[in-house]
């Protein structure tokens, strides 16, 4: 019904739509089945690592820092779970991260969003996050922070150890 009360208030571009609102009804239920099956399950916990999709997210932590490692990729549909699983991290307390993009073999804006989501919420505990690149298949994921000029912004370290050494200076 809402999707029809929307429709009608955009005007004659919709006029010649019909919408059944039963075969919407069985789109929902069919998602809501989808998201029950037990591959789309996202309630293990962080620290033991879990993978998503096509996003793998591992968490280990060193002292003074909670490393974030990722593989995979991270878009529209994998970038929630990576927003949780750091949302989690500071829930728990822990806001200083290494994010490691080492595995990782693709990027979009959404993920972007995602770091600096990120960023804004552990600095409001005074926390920190530096991002790891240092092989071929990261260097694909630092060009994209070059060109949206977010090094400016993201300490970036070729190595997880050259990151925790640095950030224990700060």
């Amino acid at each position: 019904m809402e999707i029809e009360n929307w429709a009608a208030r955009q005007g004659e571009k919709f006029a010649d739509v019909q919408i059944d609102p039963e075969e919407i009804e069985e789109a929902l239920r069919s998602v809501k089945r989808q998201a029950q099956d037990d591959s789309l399950q996202i309630s293990a916990p962080i620290i033991d690592g879990y993978e998503l999709g096509q996003l793998a997210v591992s968490t280990r932590f060193v002292p003074g820092f909670a490393i974030v490692e990722l593989g995979g990729e991270i878009d529209v549909y994998t970038s929630p779970f990576l927003r949780e699983a750091l949302a989690d991290l500071v829930m728990q307390g822990q806001y200083r991260h290494i994010i490691d993009f080492s595995r990782l073999d693709f990027l979009d804006s959404t993920g972007l969003n995602v770091i600096v989501a990120d960023l804004k919420a552990v600095r409001k505990h005074g926390g920190q996050v530096l991002l790891v690149c240092h092989n071929v298949r990261s260097q694909e994921i630092l060009k994209i922070l070059r060109i949206t000029n977010l090094v400016n912004i993201f300490p970036v370290y070729g190595t997880v150890d050259e990151a925790v050494a640095a950030g224990s200076e700060t």
